[in-house]
């Protein structure tokens, strides 16, 4: 380890930020780092955004997106998978 250089506490890609992506008709992008989880999406139809951050990391299932699932029946019922 060269003492200089940053420690990472993470793998390479957590730089990664660009991709979007589609759920239920909504258009966001979910992310993870060391200790929290998250996802932001949008609706383009009715302008609605959800933001969702939990403290919570690498187990089982994403869980901002099981939340978020759950979300977008509630706001856009007509919208379905």
């Amino acid at each position: 380890d060269d003492p200089d250089r940053p420690k990472r506490s993470c793998p390479e890609y957590d730089e990664y930020g660009l991709g979007i992506g589609e759920l239920s008709g909504w258009i966001g992008h979910t992310g993870e780092y060391v200790g929290y989880t998250n996802l932001v999406m949008y609706e383009p139809e009715s302008g609605s955004v959800v933001v969702i951050i939990a403290n919570r990391f690498g187990v089982g299932a994403h869980v901002p997106t099981a939340i978020f699932r759950e979300f977008a029946d509630i706001l856009n019922p007509e919208i379905k998978e």
